[in-house]
C-alpha cells in the first residue's frame, strides 16, 4: 500500500538538531539523498536533547492537522512522553489526549491496531508513535488502514524497521509481515536512546551489522542473476556501514557520537527499502534464520527472542558459512556431480513436506522453493559461471566481509549473544535453523550457493565441529 501523492508534502525537508558538530559534513548530505530517494519518509531528526522541537517538525510536515501521541506504557511516557506532550501543549499545535496501552506482555499483535485505529478514522488527527518497534508497528499499519501518514518518535536504536515498509504483527498467533507505508517523520533524541536497555542497542547494532553478510548474498545473487543490484539501495545502505560500526566500545558506552552514527545506518536500512521496494538492500540469509526463530516460534525464559539478538546468531552464521566456503577450491569444482545430484522439482517438494512435517510454513516453503528452483541445464551454466571466475568472486566478497573474529568480538562487546546457548538454543536446534531457512524466501543467498555447490553439509559441518565457531556450544 502506498500513500496517495497528494497527501505527501511538495518539497523533502531534512533535519540536523544536535549540540555537536559533525566535521564531515559530507555526511550529512550522504544521507539528505537518502531521504530524498525514500518514497515515504518525508524528513529525518536526529538530535540531541531535541524533544521538544517535535510540535515544531510536526506543525511543518503536518500543516493544520491534530496530533494524538500513541505509547505503549508509562515507562516511555516517563523517558520521553511527558516531554513530548508538554512541548505539544505549548505549542499552536492541537493535541488530542494522549493514547497509553499499558497492558503487561505488550507485543505488536493485531488486536491493538484494531483498538487504536477506530481514533483516526474520519478527522484530522495524526498519530505520534513514541518508543520502539513494537508500538511504530502498530501505529504504522493503523496509518494505512486509515490512508494517513504519520510520524515516529524513536526511544531506542534497537532495528532497522523504523524507516521500512510494512510492519511485523502478530494475527492469529503467527507474526506477518502487512504492507504499508514507513512513517513520513521519524524523530531521535541521541540522549533519549542512549538511556535505553544496552541490550536494546546491541540489538540494533547487530541488526545493521546484518547488512554486511547480507551485500555479500546480494553480491552473489547479482553473479548467479537471481536479483540485479539496484546502485542507489546499495549505496545508501553499504556508504559509510563500517563507519557506523566501528565504535563498538562506543555504543556499550552510550557515546553520542557512536549513537549518531549507529542511529543514522539504521534509518539508511530502512530508506534502501522504499528506495528499491524491496529488503533485498537490508537483509540476507541472516534474517531468514531469524525468520524461522519466529516461525517455529522459539523462546527463551518464556519470552521471544529479540529481532536483534536473532539476526546476531544468523551474521555469525551466515559469515561462518562464507569463510567456510572460501576454504573451498570452486576454480575445481565438480559441476557433473552437482548437476546430477540436483534433486528433480517433484522430488524437492516431497523432500520439504518430509522435513518440515507439522509445522505451519510448509506451504511457504514449497511456494519460495519452487520459485528458486532452476532446472539442470540452468545450474550447470550457474555453476560453470561460478568455477570459471571463482577467484575474482571469492576476492570480492572477502572485501565485502568483516572477518568472523572480529565480528565476534564486536558482538561481545555490545552484549549481544554470540552462541546459540546464550539463548536457550541447542546446536543441534541452531544447525536445523539454519538448514531450513534455506527453504522459506526464494531470495538467493549463501545457504543456496553451498547447496548448488553440494557443500551446504560440510560447511554446517565446518561451523558446529572441531575448530568451527560453535563446536562446545
Amino acid at each position: 500500500m502506498r500513500l496517495d501523492s497528494a497527501l505527501l508534502p511538495k518539497e523533502i525537508y531534512f533535519y540536523r538538531i544536535s549540540e555537536y558538530k559533525r566535521k564531515a559534513q559530507s555526511v550529512n548530505e550522504r544521507v539528505k539523498k537518502a531521504v530524498e530517494a525514500a518514497t515515504d519518509t518525508k524528513v529525518l531528526v536526529i538530535g540531541d536533547k531535541n524533544l521538544g522541537k517535535t510540535p515544531e517538525v510536526f506543525k511543518e510536515s503536518f500543516p493544520g492537522k491534530t496530533a494524538m501521541i500513541v505509547l505503549p506504557d508509562k515507562i516511555t511516557y516517563d523517558i520521553a512522553g511527558k516531554e513530548v506532550e508538554e512541548a505539544f501543549k505549548n505549542s499552536d499545535v492541537k493535541l488530542a489526549p494522549t493514547y497509553m496501552f499499558d497492558v503487561p506482555g505488550f507485543h505488536a499483535e493485531y488486536k491493538y491496531v484494531e483498538e487504536l485505529e477506530p481514533l483516526f478514522k474520519d478527522n484530522d488527527i495524526i498519530p505520534v508513535a513514541i518508543g520502539g518497534g513494537t508500538i511504530n508497528d502498530i501505529c504504522k499499519l493503523v496509518a494505512a488502514h486509515v490512508n494517513k501518514p504519520y510520524m515516529c518518535v524513536v526511544t531506542a536504536a534497537s532495528v532497522d524497521g523504523y524507516t521500512a515498509f510494512g510492519a511485523s504483527i502478530i494475527e492469529n498467533g503467527a507474526k506477518k509481515t502487512f504492507s504499508c507505508p514507513a512513517p513520513r517523520v521519524v524523530f531521535t533524541d541521541l540522549s533519549v536512546i542512549a538511556g535505553a536497555p544496552k541490550s536494546m542497542t546491541a540489538a540494533g547494532y547487530c541488526d545493521l551489522a546484518a547488512k554486511i553478510p547480507a551485500g555479500a548474498d546480494w553480491i552473489l545473487a547479482d553473479i548467479v542473476g537471481n536479483e540485479a543490484m539496484h546502485d542507489v539501495a546499495w549505496h545508501i545502505v553499504q556508504d559509510g556501514l563500517g563507519d557506523a560500526l566501528g565504535d563498538p566500545e562506543g555504543i556499550r558506552d552510550g557515546k553520542i557520537s557512536a549513537l549518531d552514527k549507529l542511529v543514522e545506518g539504521l534509518m539508511l536500512g530502512g530508506f534502501a527499502i522504499q528506495a528499491m521496494n524491496s529488503t533485498r538492500a537490508a537483509s540476507g540469509a541472516e534474517h531468514m534464520i531469524s525468520h524461522i526463530f519466529n516461525m517455529r516460534d522459539i523462546l527463551f525464559n518464556g519470552r521471544p527472542i529479540s529481532h536483534g539478538f536473532q539476526v546476531a546468531l544468523g551474521t555469525l552464521a551466515t559469515t561462518a558459512l562464507y569463510e567456510e566456503a572460501f576454504k573451498f577450491d570452486i576454480s575445481n569444482l565438480d559441476v557433473d556431480a552437482c548437476v546430477s545430484a540436483w534433486l528433480s522439482l517433484d522430488e524437492l517438494k516431497e523432500k520439504i513436506r518430509n522435513r518440515l512435517a507439522g509445522t505451519n510454513f510448509v506451504q511457504r516453503a514449497l511456494d519460495e522453493s519452487e520459485a528458486k528452483y532452476i532446472c539442470k541445464e540452468d545450474l550447470r551454466k550457474e555453476l560453470q559461471n561460478l568455477k570459471d571466475n571463482w577467484p575474482e568472486i571469492k576476492a570480492k566478497l572477502q572485501r565485502q566481509l568483516l572477518p568472523l573474529a572480529e565480528l565476534k568480538r564486536r558482538f561481545e562487546v555490545v552484549g549481544a549473544p554470540v552462541r546459540p546457548s546464550q539463548v536457550g538454543v541447542s546446536k543441534a536446534l541452531m544447525r536445523q535453523i539454519i538448514e531450513e531457512a534455506q527453504l522459506i524466501r526464494r531470495r538467493y543467498n549463501i545457504l543456496d550457493f553451498l547447496v548448488r555447490t553440494c557443500l551446504f553439509e560440510k560447511a554446517l559441518d565446518g561451523i558446529f565441529g572441531e575448530g568451527g565457531i560453535w563446536k562446545n556450544d
